[in-house]
């Protein structure tokens, strides 16, 4: 399955990396969508079983009810909630912790975010920019 076109769900499988060779697999990502979207995947190699939802209302509406769809098991194809990695991170990171952490870590990481810190970013990368353009040497901070 690398340059062909996907035409039947059986031939679905986008953790293969062979199926990326040419880029993003447009033709399974328009499959799923037309005929199964909420699509289950089998086992794939190391890979456990997992859902696949394609359309984005879905995902909106999954993303919105963290009581059924949970994030702190893994939010990733490798993750296997039955047999959770405690190296993986999660439920850690933010992205894949649920309410109430997450919303504690998104309200700190939202004030970085502001159109004045923004601004701020900005101010300070046009000022790196004139110390490494016009004085070589000066962008070395200690």
């Amino acid at each position: 399955m690398t340059t062909e076109t996907v035409t039947d769900l059986s031939q679905i499988q986008l953790l293969n990396p062979d199926g990326f060779v040419h880029g993003q697999p447009h033709d399974q990502w328009r499959l799923l969508r037309a005929k199964a979207p909420v699509f289950w995947h089998e086992r794939w190699n190391e890979y456990p079983p997992h859902w696949s939802i394609t359309r984005y209302h879905d995902i909106v509406r999954i993303s919105r009810d963290p009581l059924t769809f949970i994030s702190g098991l893994g939010i990733h194809a490798g993750a296997d909630p039955d047999n959770p990695d405690p190296m993986s991170g999660n439920g850690t990171m933010m992205i894949t912790t649920d309410p109430p952490r997450h919303v504690r870590l998104r309200r700190l990481v939202n004030k970085g975010f502001t159109p004045r810190a923004i601004s701020a970013l900005e101010s300070q990368k046009a000022i790196d920019g004139l110390f490494r353009t016009d004085w070589p040497g000066m962008s070395q901070r200690d």
